[in-house]
C-alpha cells in the first residue's frame, strides 16, 4: 500500500499586489492606508495616498512590504483535480472509477492509504500531465514518492 499526507500547505509567492504587513505580525493589508488605521494613526497625520516615499519615517519601521505572500494548496482538491484532468483523455469507464478513488481521499483525514492500483492512476496522471508549477511541487513530490507501508491483512478469525 502507499500513505500518502493530505494536509495541506502553503506556498509563497511573489507579492504583485503590494501587500503589507505589520512588524508586530499583523497583516496582510492591501494598502499603506489600511496599517496606518490598524496602528490606529489619525487621517490628518497621514501621507493622502499609497506611495512608501511619502510615508512618514516613524511609521517606517512599522510597515513593512511583503515580497512574497504565503497561498493556501489544498492537497485533496488538487489530487482529485490531478485525476479529472482533461490532459488524461479517461473514457467514461475510467472517469467512474476515478470517481469512487476521488471520494476516498476526500474522506480520509490527513493521510489516505492506496492500493497499488489505484496509487498507480495517480502516479500516471502526475507524470503524464504537463503544466504543472512552482506550487505543485510539494504535491507531486508527495504523490511520486508515497510511502510504501506495509499492511497486514486479518484473518477470519480476526475479523469475527
Amino acid at each position: 500500500m502507499r500513505r500518502i499526507d493530505l494536509t495541506d500547505y502553503t506556498v509563497p509567492v511573489r507579492n504583485e499586489e503590494e501587500q503589507y504587513r505589520l512588524k508586530d505580525g499583523r497583516g496582510p493589508f492591501g494598502s499603506i492606508q489600511e496599517c496606518l488605521d490598524a496602528l490606529g494613526v489619525e487621517r490628518v497625520n497621514r501621507p493622502s495616498n499609497n506611495n512608501w516615499n511619502d510615508l512618514p519615517p516613524q511609521y517606517r519601521d512599522q510597515i513593512i512590504p511583503m515580497e512574497t505572500v504565503d497561498i493556501p494548496y489544498k492537497m485533496k482538491e488538487s489530487l482529485v483535480e490531478l485525476m479529472f484532468s482533461r490532459d488524461l483523455h479517461l473514457s467514461g469507464p475510467e472517469l467512474l472509477d476515478r470517481d469512487d478513488l476521488a471520494r476516498k481521499i476526500m474522506a480520509a483525514d490527513g493521510v489516505v492509504l492506496l492500493e497499488e492500483a489505484e496509487w498507480g492512476k495517480l502516479n500516471a496522471a502526475a507524470s503524464n500531465i504537463t503544466g504543472f508549477g512552482k506550487p505543485d511541487v510539494e504535491m507531486v513530490r508527495r504523490t511520486l514518492r508515497a510511502e510504501v507501508v506495509e499492511v497486514e491483512e486479518k484473518g477470519k478469525e480476526e475479523q469475527a
